[in-house]
């Protein structure tokens, strides 16, 4: 949880039993100050031994990277599931909380008494989040899916890479996170509802769908309809035009001229001594550059050439030309503008005596905005806590359900 609070979401309990493909789901609603509490097997969710590890811990589930990005800010209980005992203290659990997300197949928890349409009778103000492959409903609903077999399906991988080259895997599980941010956005929306209802609901996230509106090529049937084209893979392109460039340092720089500033970009570049010379009255006609992008190219890597990144760039905004680097990750934790505005959030680790920095939220609120984070919970550390507060079970029972297996 939040120290501070003070978050818009304070107040409010969500259970969290998202596997990867939610878990940042649950993470932007505690990083929004819901008390987020991770309920997970008492060996621990599987995703606790993906690496990488912090430090040299490989295998050691409280050392996860992928956990501690993930889980940090939420509390931690485990509960065994597949016993009629744990399923009825989630049971009870459950009508304390505003919010479920969970992602498993549809209609395992039905199965088991512990889904929608028996925790909503028990809690009729509940707000029931799921996150599949498929959605609940529809011929494939009960498909498996993962990152890859998603981004596959939504059509998203089919646009990623090079034209002349097969398509490409998205990297860092695209699709998995376009569907947390639509479960997030879809959960706030049905509070709202509430809010106005009195009344909570069902939020059913297809990742699939999630995934196919990253893409208006693939969201919008009309762009085959009108057009009768299949879109194609833009590599390096944007609209038609290359936007990326190599620079004489090896890195890369992302250049994009505003049709209003072209005058200006085209004497520049003869001033360089870049060939082709795009001065000439013809390239005054936008229909003229489109049809002759293959010269545009030729003069905009010419002119990446002739300089390392870092200075290309300080060029051409000081000329007030749209001109970007293509930042690695090292770049990206190390950069001066999000420094600045206080996007790296100081995590402790006492088990290593180290702080560890974590990407914040994308956003910032004049009000209500958290001041401090923390790690993310060890495998049932806050059963005490959240069993005691919440089902007033002490530790004589506590210690009962754990040496049977049940917590």
């Amino acid at each position: 949880m939040l120290d501070t609070n003070q978050g818009p979401l304070s107040g409010l309990v969500v259970l969290d039993l998202a596997g990867e493909s939610g878990l940042f789901c649950g993470r932007m609603l505690a990083e929004l100050g819901a008390e987020t509490i991770k309920v997970e097997d008492p060996k621990g969710d599987a995703y606790r031994r993906r690496g990488p590890w912090l430090e040299s811990n490989d295998g050691d589930p409280e050392a996860s990277l992928y956990h501690l990005h993930y889980n940090v800010n939420k509390k931690g209980i485990t509960l065994n599931l597949e016993a009629e005992e744990g399923r009825g203290l989630f049971r009870k659990l459950s009508t304390a909380a505003d919010i479920i997300i969970e992602t498993a197949t549809p209609g395992e928890f039905d199965t088991k008494d512990i889904g929608y349409a028996k925790l909503s009778k028990e809690n009729p103000n509940l707000l029931y989040t799921t996150i599949t492959p498929f959605g609940q409903t529809g011929a494939r609903r009960h498909w498996k899916g993962n990152a890859l077999t998603t981004a596959a399906m939504s059509g998203l991988l089919y646009l990623n890479g090079l034209p002349e080259e097969p398509p490409n895997q998205p990297a860092a599980e695209q699709s998995y996170h376009m569907a947390s941010l639509v479960g997030a956005w879809g959960t706030l929306i049905a509070l709202q509802d509430r809010f106005n209802t009195g009344q909570g609901s069902r939020i059913d996230v297809s990742i699939q769908e999630a995934a196919s509106m990253a893409t208006v090529q693939t969201a919008n049937p009309n762009f085959y309809t009108w057009h009768k084209q299949i879109p194609t893979r833009g590599g390096m392109r944007h609209f038609g035009s290359r936007h990326l460039y190599l620079c004489k340092d090896g890195k890369w720089v992302s250049i994009s001229i505003r049709p209003v500033r072209w005058t200006e970009f085209a004497q520049w570049l003869k001033d360089e001594e870049v060939t082709p010379d795009l001065t000439g009255d013809e390239w005054l006609d936008p229909f003229y550059r489109r049809d002759h992008q293959d010269e545009i190219e030729l003069a905009h890597a010419d002119l990446a050439g002739k300089y390392n990144r870092d200075e290309l760039v300080d060029l051409g905004q000081s000329k007030r030309m749209l001109m970007v680097p293509v930042n690695q990750v090292n770049e990206l934790s190390e950069h001066t503008q999000l420094r600045e505005r206080g996007f790296f959030q100081d995590v402790t680790y006492e088990e290593v005596g180290r702080v560890l920095e974590h990407p914040g939220p994308a956003y910032q609120f004049s009000k209500t905005m958290p001041s401090s984070y923390v790690r993310a919970p060890r495998v049932g550390e806050h059963n005490s806590e959240i069993f005691a507060k919440y089902l007033k079970l002490d530790d004589a029972e506590l210690r009962n359900l754990r040496d049977r297996g049940v917590i």
